[in-house]
């Protein structure tokens, strides 16, 4: 299929799309010419239309949801195609309009508060009574779970008179280190105790010490303390310095027990020791970073070998009993999801979590009478004695002579590994609090405040402690603030009571309470270390993290598990790279970055002036390793904390960050996390991070570990990003203009008029004079329509003879070389994109063949010339082609010079913009007039003399009438009217802009009428003062006293009216072009202007300059300046922006709500003005209003004001665009420039005169003003809406889309109703017919069906194991099972690849499938051997996995998968043989 490329814009339709053409014929057999039927005086026009047989596919319907892939989108903003952020691939772009949330947050006292943060909770006001509260529940857990601890400690029954003790450790630390954390944590919600972690690491060294103080005491330790055991989950332990065991060996017994508490005691005292001291001089020395070096994929498979040691307490704690851990494992894995999932207030769920099994439990035994105490169905553990708190220090340091240096030199090696997984796992308990908490944590500082606290734990003889995320988690679920500290101390106070008094409470709670908590604790370590982190990590990665996770389950020991780590992670080491820059060449400001947008010389400087400031462009290079990823991250977090310490005002801080990655090869994963802190980071101070140039397994990769919050953070290229912050940048700056115009309704009016001619035609800003305006444009060109994503309108090398200017829409060009079916090379982003007032093809001037492929990105309508048309213009109407030459020269040397610059570049002098020196010279020349008394208004009761029409205008008046007249119906009066409503349209058809018309006395007119309109419209009525001192002028300068001005002359009198050393000759020529039909000419052919002829210059001349006066009477007006004080004299404080904008917020302060939230659309770090007419807000608006309108200084604004320049530039429409409803005028018919004039004889002036309203009247004037407020506001809203609120702007983006060749073969192919593509959507996509979900609905059933039959087989086996019935029916079902589950994964595996998104090399990389894959293989494997093998049946426990395929239909069943990984470890421990 042939590649297909489009761009930014809403959905289009499915139907054909027509492009004008002229004569000229485009090559190839995939463009169909028609004739489009015109005038017979014009050539005729081809139209060609983009079928689906053509070379290029350019189609525009989304693609299905699924296949979308994660390459970026461009963004549109101002207007479309500005840039929004959208799906892309590396072969292809794809629609997906993607909402970007951004949480608005405040900093205070360095903590980031949030107004949410994903969790439902809001800020609340400090409750002693949510602090009570909070205490009790996490009390309640940390007691139970020091409960567990003491078990865990001390696990073997022959131990139990040690367990005791083990609690009371744990409560010595949860009270030590909870008081710590609660007075000197800046986490103030923080929760302090000891973790599991290192409690299994002391079970570990009790484990240890046993033997050997048995060995030297010469006693006989049981070889297994766990006996083979039955189906029935019944224990058979062995007794060991217990009983008769005991009586026969009691002095050496009574030694053992006595060195086996104070050898632990002082094991947990150098363990406590050691690991504060390297606490604190981590946190001291700021070394917490080195510890993130160690690979993530071994962080998380060594606290997944510790959740899988937990469960395997959880169920030894529960005998291996099915009655006793089945309900364990419901209530402790549903409390982990509900607390994960902020399921419900917290203050209600865990209390009711905890209490309510409890007392269940508790009922059923009072209401079934059973005996407790001798606990015939062991459903207690043992009962547990108190023993003083002191006994921690009597058992030790009291009896010194027990401890066993040698015994405990055995530890030494778990110790080791002890240090290493217990400082990974306070070093990642840290980092989290960022992400589950609305809090920034200072690592540094708080794995100091550990060690100090840890410090005091070793002189206790405790057990290792530091903060506790769930339980922070709760404490903030409940308190519902970060500030709290209370519920922490009270916390630990009730920690303290039992560790003080009695822990004899422990003898209330059953077996299956404490496997509970169990289950409770190491649910989190199997869903968020062992199933979630594949969710960041590769699948090689990930499989990693199962290797020494399947070392740790075969030996039963961490130090292989170790072993193995650190081979994986050298080995990784060495396949990637290590220690490299990063970074290509220098950093660019946007200043320094070629320019994406086409736009007009002002808006150039505006877009490099605000973008020199918000973005940041980094080149990135190479592989980025953990050590490499510094530098580049360095570099932006000392930009933002720079910015941050120098107090930057926020619309002046680095709001933008692109990596370009066009040079980079891949991202190791532990620099992929440091990239998504940068992200959070940055997030959390404004600032977005982008990536282009992203490769398809790069982008993969990023997405996969969370670099990328949103698909719409990559783009194909840097141009494409860059495209998409200038369309930000857009956006800015048109609030910005629209917030200066509010300072004045002058400003106002002043925009609006040229907004208007904007709205009505392309040629504002190229056909400035009446000399190029006269002689109607209309006549020698052609509209074109065109149809987003449909229209061609060249190819690559085509002579395509047609010059272009965009009047709507959007057309870009794309540089790629060829365009046929054979062409494999991906689309990018378009080269350069045109819009409104923008010419394309200018090669047709030269007879070059044409750039790139050129394609219509937006519908819209643009103005075509076609080689005949150009020389018939030329000869014709000279000035007006030599005018549009001239712009699309100007254009051509803008693009040239559009490039990447250097510092020195972006450095030197701006040149003034031609525009605003434009401008600048009509306000000059209306102060010039206003001086003379030309816009005097006229005195009462007198009209004025209204100085002859030109000639050359009336024509254009008379094609204009005839364009937009409709016959008369009403068979009285002219054949032809002018409707009222198009009267407007009509005077501008014929060039006459700015015109004030009554609507209260506007009326059908005639031709006549019409024409004596147009008179009153294009020129001014000058009273009989004014006409004497343009006599006055005249006679000043007729030298030799003929009666006649040379042109050279006129010159000077306007030189001497306007008081400029330099006078653009075309200004003189315009004006007396209009007359030059009327002038004399002399014997050597030179033409004469006569008084008449002059008077009627001049009062053009004062008319066309009536809007400028009323400009620059508003300057002065805000300036505070007199009428008689020079432009360059004027300047705009601060202090008078501020008081301006209080006086209009008070006027249009709706309106100023509006431009704030477009403009916080915009900005990333914008604050929210709460009160607009509050004092401090309104000077951050004016502060906000001087930098964004200093653009000529390069914004090196200290606040103070704006310069005449400044205020000039400011008062101009930035770069406006037509209305989404504007269309061009119709083509003229050759006969409206044939028609005879008539007199005006139906109308009296003084009627004609009054649909008309003169500015120079002060109360007309006002009023003009005053109806032009709402204009503005029109124009801002028309920009693409965003669904916003005050307080949180949610962008919504239009799309750009670029179909590739991938996406064209997948659209082919389900258009074809491809065989593999449907099996594919009814396997895979449960929700996309009715039939896939009755087929989903069915394969889940029996997935559950085979859950039940794995869990019921022990069961049935273990109580009729000799019933050849039962043995029969499980055999059958392991069949049926394993054929329908083989058949459907063999199915799955032949269509895998029909939407061309995954091949089959790759399916099983998916752990999905490969646990579909391992599931079946158990029966097979037994059928082949022709017997039963214990380790092959084992695997029939990753059947549980297929769970996670419910996960499909995410809105019921999301949080399948990581629950079946729960039960998949739950029920592998509990088949285990042993």
């Amino acid at each position: 299929m042939a590649s297909s490329c489009c761009y930014c814009g809403d959905a289009g339709g499915t139907d054909q799309s027509i492009i004008t053409e002229t004569s000229e014929k485009l090559a190839g057999p995939e463009l169909m010419p028609s004739i489009v039927s015109e005038s017979a005086q014009e050539e005729p026009m081809l139209t060609t239309e983009l079928g689906t047989g053509a070379k290029i596919l350019l189609s525009t319907s989304p693609p299905p949801q699924a296949a979308l892939t994660p390459r970026s989108k461009m963004m549109d903003a101002a207007e479309v195609p500005h840039p929004t952020p959208q799906e892309l691939s590396t072969r292809h772009f794809t629609i997906l309009t993607q909402k970007e949330r951004e949480v608005n947050r405040r900093i205070k006292g360095g903590q980031v508060e949030r107004s949410e943060h994903g969790h439902g909770h809001g800020e609340k006001e400090l409750s002693i009574i949510s602090a009570c509260i909070s205490a009790l529940i996490n009390f309640l857990l940390m007691f139970g779970l020091c409960c567990a601890y003491g078990m865990i400690m001390f696990t073997d029954d022959f131990n139990a008179s040690h367990r005791a003790l083990g609690v009371k450790m744990n409560l010595s630390t949860a009270l030590i280190m909870g008081l710590v954390v609660a007075f000197f944590s800046k986490v103030r919600v923080g929760i302090g105790g000891p973790d599991l972690n290192p409690v299994v690491f002391f079970a570990t060294f009790v484990d240890v010490l046993g033997p050997e103080i048995a060995a030297q005491l010469e006693l006989e330790f049981p070889s297994g303390r766990r006996l083979a055991r039955g189906l029935a989950s019944s224990y058979s332990t062995v007794e060991f310095c217990v009983g008769s065991h005991l009586a026969d060996n009691e002095a050496k017994c009574l030694a053992w027990h006595e060195q086996l508490r104070a050898t632990t005691i002082f094991a947990a005292f150098v363990s406590s020791a050691i690991l504060g001291i390297i606490f604190f001089v981590l946190g001291k020395a700021q070394l917490t970073k080195y510890v993130s070096y160690v690979p993530t994929s071994v962080q998380e498979a060594f606290l997944s070998c510790i959740g899988y040691k937990v469960f395997k307490y959880a169920l030894k704690f529960s005998n291996d009993d099915m009655a006793l851990f089945s309900p364990a494992a419901a209530v402790g894995v549903v409390l982990y999801f509900l607390k994960a999932m902020h399921v419900g207030n917290p203050a209600i769920i865990m209390p009711l979590g905890i209490l309510v099994p409890l007392g269940i439990f508790w009922l059923i035994m009072y209401g079934t009478g059973y005996d407790t105490v001798n606990d015939p169905q062991n459903l207690f553990f043992p009962k547990m004695t108190n023993v003083p708190f002191y006994s921690i220090w009597t058992d030790s340091l009291g009896n010194y002579g027990s401890i066993n240096f040698t015994a405990w030199s055995a530890t030494l090696s778990d110790l080791f590994i002890m240090i290493i997984v217990v400082l990974l796992d306070c070093s990642l308990k840290i980092s989290s609090t960022e992400n589950k908490l609305p809090v920034k944590v200072d690592k540094n500082y708080e794995i100091s405040v550990y060690g100090a606290g840890n410090a005091l734990i070793a002189l206790s003889g405790s057990t290792v402690g530091y903060m506790q995320l769930k339980f922070n988690v709760i404490n903030y679920g409940v308190l519902g603030n970060i500030r709290d500290r209370r519920a922490g101390v009270i916390y630990a106070v009730m920690c303290g009571v039992p560790f003080f008094w009695s822990i004899e409470l422990f003898n209330y709670l059953p077996r299956f309470f404490l496997s509970a908590l169990l289950f409770f604790a190491g649910a989190g370590f199997v869903c968020e270390n062992l199933w979630g982190s594949r969710k960041f990590l590769s699948f090689v990665e990930w499989l990693e993290i199962l290797l020494i996770l399947a070392v740790f389950i075969l030996t039963n020991q961490l130090l292989p598990a170790v072993v193995v780590g650190i081979l994986v992670a050298a080995i990784s080491f060495l396949v990637k790279y290590s220690k490299v820059s990063a970074i290509l060449g220098e950093p660019m400001t946007g200043k320094e970055l070629k320019l994406q947008h086409q736009l007009g010389e002002r808006a150039i400087y505006t877009l490099q002036h605000i973008s020199g400031s918000w973005l940041l462009a980094i080149k990135l290079k190479g592989f980025i390793f953990f050590g490499s990823v510094q530098g580049v991250t360095k570099m932006v977090a000392d930009k933002i904390e720079k910015q941050k310490a120098e107090k930057v005002p926020h619309f002046q801080k680095l709001q933008f960050v692109i990596f370009d990655c066009a040079q980079l090869d891949g991202i190791e994963v532990s620099a992929a996390k440091t990239l998504t802190k940068l992200q959070a980071e940055a997030a959390n101070a404004g600032v977005r991070i982008m990536f282009s140039a992203v490769s398809d397994k790069l982008a993969q990769e990023m997405k996969t570990r969370g670099i990328t919050s949103h698909d719409g953070d990559m783009f194909p290229d840097l141009g494409a990003a860059v495209f998409c912050v200038e369309g930000l940048v857009i956006r800015y700056a048109l609030c910005m203009e629209a917030r200066f115009a509010t300072l004045h309704p002058a400003i106002q009016f002043h925009q609006a008029m040229h907004r208007e001619q904007i709205n009505f035609e392309p040629f504002a800003k190229i056909l400035t004079s009446d000399e190029a305006r006269l002689g109607c444009p209309w006549a020698y060109c052609t509209p074109v329509q065109i149809k987003k994503h449909r229209s061609l309108l060249w190819q690559q090398g085509s002579r395509h003879y047609v010059m272009y200017l965009v009047h709507s829409g959007a057309v870009g060009v794309f540089n790629n070389t060829v365009l046929d079916e054979d062409s494999k090379e991906d689309w990018s982003s378009p080269s350069a994109v045109y819009q409104h007032g923008q010419f394309l093809n200018l090669e047709m001037l030269t007879s070059r063949p044409a750039v790139g492929h050129a394609v219509a990105l937006q519908s819209g309508q643009l103005v075509a010339w076609s080689k005949d048309q150009w020389r018939r213009m030329t000869r014709q109407q000279p000035a007006m082609a030599a005018k549009l030459l001239e712009a699309a020269m100007s254009q051509n040397q803008n693009e040239k010079s559009g490039g990447e610059k250097t510092k020195a570049d972006s450095a030197a002098a701006a040149v003034m913009p031609d525009d605003v020196m434009r401008q600048l010279g009509r306000l000059h020349a209306a102060h010039a007039l206003n001086k003379y008394g030309f816009f005097d208004a006229l005195e009462p009761g007198e009209s004025g003399l209204l100085p002859t029409m030109p000639f050359r205008l009336k024509l254009d008046a008379v094609a204009a009438f005839h364009t937009y007249c409709r016959q008369n119906q009403d068979g009285q009066g002219p054949a032809e009217i002018l409707d009222p409503k198009e009267v407007n349209r009509a005077l501008m058809f014929a060039g006459i802009f700015g015109t004030q018309l009554n609507s209260e006395k506007l009326r059908e007119l005639s031709e006549a009428e019409f024409l004596a309109l147009a008179h009153e419209a294009y020129m001014a009525r000058l009273s009989s003062k004014q006409l004497a001192k343009v006599k006055e002028l005249f006679q000043t300068f007729d030298e030799d006293g003929s009666g006649t001005l040379e042109l050279d002359e006129l010159s000077l009198v306007i030189k001497h009216i306007t008081e400029a050393e330099d006078l653009d000759p075309s200004l003189i020529d315009g004006l007396a072009a209009a007359w030059k039909s009327t002038c004399k000419v002399d014997e050597i052919g030179k033409s004469l202007i006569d008084l008449d002829t002059f008077t009627s210059i001049m009062s053009r001349y004062v008319k066309s300059h009536i809007n400028d006066w009323c400009l620059l009477e508003a300057f002065l007006e805000m300036t505070g300046s007199s009428a008689g004080t020079a432009i360059e004299g004027m300047h705009l404080t601060a202090q008078s922006i501020a008081s301006l904008i209080h006086k209009s917020i008070g006027e249009e302060e709706d309106f100023h709500r509006v431009i704030s939230r477009k403009r916080n659309s915009s900005l990333r770090h914008h604050e929210i003005l709460h009160e607009l007419q509050d004092g401090e807000e309104r000077e951050k608006i004016a502060n906000e209003l001087i930098w964004a309108s200093d653009w000529y200084d390069s914004g090196e604004s200290n606040f103070q004001g704006l310069d005449y320049m400044d205020i000039l530039a400011a008062s101009m429409p930035l770069d406006p665009k037509p209305l989404s409803d504007s269309a061009l005028p119709p083509k003229p018919a050759p006969s409206c420039f044939k028609k005879t004039l008539q007199a005006v004889d139906e109308a009296s002036p003084a009627e004609l005169k009054e649909m008309t309203l003169d500015l120079r009247n002060t109360e007309t004037r006002q009023q003009v003003l005053r109806s032009h407020r709402g204009n503005a506001r029109k124009w801002l809203e028309d920009a693409p809406t965003e669904a916003e609120t005050d307080l949180e702007t949610q962008i919504s983006e239009s799309a750009i889309e670029v179909f590739l060749e991938k996406e064209a073969t997948k659209k082919s192919v389900a258009e074809d109703g491809s065989l593999a593509l449907k099996l594919y959507t009814f396997l895979e996509e449960p929700e996309s017919s009715r039939g896939a979900l009755a087929w989903f609905y069915a394969m889940s059933g029996l997935i559950v069906f085979c859950v039940i039959s794995l869990i019921a087989e022990p069961l049935l086996l273990d109580v009729a194991a000799e019933d050849d019935a039962v043995t029969t029916t499980l055999l059958v079902l392991e069949w049926f099972f394993t054929i329908i589950f083989t058949l459907e994964l063999v199915a799955r595996f032949i269509v895998c690849n029909a939407k061309g998104t995954q091949s089959h090399a790759l399916f099983f990389f998916n752990p999905t499938n490969l646990a579909d894959l391992v599931a079946i293989t158990p029966t097979y494997i037994e059928a082949a051997l022709n017997q039963e093998a214990s380790y092959v049946r084992l695997l029939r426990v990753v059947r549980l996995a297929r769970l996670a395929r419910l996960s499909k239909i995410k809105r019921w069943f999301g949080q399948a998968a990581p629950i079946s990984v729960v039960l998949v470890v739950i029920w592998g421990i509990y088949l285990q043989p042993h």
